[in-house]
């Protein structure tokens, strides 16, 4: 089976993909509320699609929509449920825009790392 990993490294078990469309199967709510939380856009600008035998480094995509479809036993109770993830080509706009937002992040938290370590050698004098 393959693993579709995100740049937080959470790994999402993908049971097809084609093109920028992935599928993966969820057992509950809960589970389906988690995996929209974590496929926000800074999540998914660099991902990797893995299986058996290769490893796949994929860019430059936006999660554009979650399609869900209901698996149900033969009583009609919901037992699972199958998630397409769409993802759309960013264009070059949305990258800059994503790619310039990170490194000012990055630079952020080393400014208040700084400002944190300053302030604690000037109690320590």
């Amino acid at each position: 089976m393959s693993k579709l990993i995100l740049k937080d490294k959470t790994e999402i078990e993908i049971s097809t993909h084609y093109g920028d469309t992935f599928v993966t199967v969820i057992d509950n709510f809960a589970k389906l509320d988690e995996l929209k939380d974590k496929l926000t856009d800074a999540n998914t600008l660099v991902m990797t699609l893995q299986n058996e035998s290769n490893e796949e480094t994929v860019t430059g995509l936006k999660l554009q929509g979650i399609t869900t479809t209901f698996i149900k036993n033969e009583l009609g109770a919901i037992t699972q449920i199958q998630a397409l993830l769409m993802f759309r080509a960013m264009d070059k706009v949305e990258q800059v825009e994503a790619t310039l937002t990170g490194r000012i992040d990055a630079l952020s938290n080393m400014l208040v790392e700084l400002m944190n370590s300053d302030e604690e050698g000037e109690g320590n004098e």
